[in-house]
């Protein structure tokens, strides 16, 4: 989901490693266009190393890989209410509210930019009976707890960068911050919240301590984990209980 695997000065975080020496792919998930999300450069590569791989983005986006490239039967582009079956799991893409660029801030679902059609999503994956929700960038908007209550998640990766009128000054598109990431999670029943989007880049920072503090203070029944880079990470189901 959302792989981001070109190298580049600007990072804080270099990529565990490049789509040159990634492990085999079957799909790519990428929620939105930003190339933190959509990066094309590796996408290209996984396409040309791996012709099994495929991609599965927002319907409005399909033509920014097939303009580099990528044959378009290997591209699926999907919507909120529809259900994919990826193999032994299953996929449901949930709206996201975002923005492209700012000033001036803008977030909304992207319906005006894609013709109509959610441009921003989710993704909630269904795996060995485990439910994962990966928002992409969002902010907290009304439904979204009910929908995230639905799916009677196990993990949910929030991110925690926040927003704020001086980051949108600066062409920085925010999302929720450390408390509504840990009001969300607790709101929708969340069994254990990892933070995500707090480490890439130097003006585009969060604090997961400040999510630690807080969900110990707040929400003590909710787990919470601050994976370290580059380690696998296993969750059995009923770890979080």
């Amino acid at each position: 989901m959302d792989p981001f695997l070109s190298p580049g000065s600007d990072r804080l975080v270099p990529p565990p490693f490049t789509a040159e020496e990634s492990p085999a792919v079957d799909y790519v998930l990428c929620t939105h266009e930003h190339i933190d999300h959509l990066d094309l450069p590796a996408c290209v590569t996984l396409a040309r190393r791996f012709p099994q791989t495929r991609f599965i983005v927002p319907r409005p986006i399909v033509e920014q890989l097939t303009v580099q490239g990528i044959a378009e039967e290997r591209i699926q582009g999907v919507q909120p209410g529809e259900e994919l079956s990826l193999g032994v799991a299953r996929l449901f893409p949930v709206p996201a509210m975002h923005g492209l660029s700012c000033p001036p801030a803008r977030y909304d679902f992207g319906f005006e930019q894609g013709g109509g059609l959610y441009r921003y999503l989710g993704y909630v994956l269904e795996l060995e009976g485990i439910h994962i929700y990966h928002p992409g960038d969002t902010l907290v908007f009304d439904g979204l707890v009910e929908q995230l209550r639905s799916f009677d998640l196990d993990i949910a990766l929030l991110p925690i960068n926040g927003r704020s009128y001086f980051r949108e000054q600066k062409n920085l598109v925010g999302n929720m911050d450390e408390r509504e990431a840990a009001d969300l999670a607790a709101a929708a029943g969340v069994k254990l919240l990892i933070p995500t989007h707090y480490d890439m880049f130097v003006a585009n920072l969060g604090r997961p301590g400040l999510l630690i503090e807080y969900v110990r203070t707040v929400y003590p029944q909710l787990s919470c984990y601050v994976p370290a880079h580059g380690r696998r990470f296993t969750f059995t189901r009923g770890d979080a209980r």
